[in-house]
């Protein structure tokens, strides 16, 4: 019997973001909750609509929401770690 799946939270959708996107969203393990990013033309939210899975452009509004198990940040910003360290979940 399969385990749980991992539910994840990608912050920035940039190509780093694309790139986790088409490696992950086949994944038995990852259930990708959703991909988040201000710039709503970044490659990786184009390609989360394509794939049916939800964007947005602040990751509070998800964890509202959902259960999520990871946030992944690949922005590259400090900022945004730290404010990402600060979280909830």
């Amino acid at each position: 019997m399969p385990g749980k799946k991992v539910n994840i939270l990608i912050v920035g959708a940039g190509r780093g973001g694309q790139a986790l996107i088409e490696m992950l969203h086949e994944s038995e393990m990852v259930n990708i909750l959703g991909i988040v990013d201000v710039n709503a033309e970044a490659p990786g939210v184009a390609l989360a609509k394509k794939l049916g899975i939800a964007t947005g452009s602040d990751y509070k509004e998800f964890l509202k929401e959902n259960r999520i198990d990871e946030i992944i940040n690949v922005t590259g910003s400090e900022k945004v770690q730290e404010e990402l360290a600060k979280r909830e979940i």
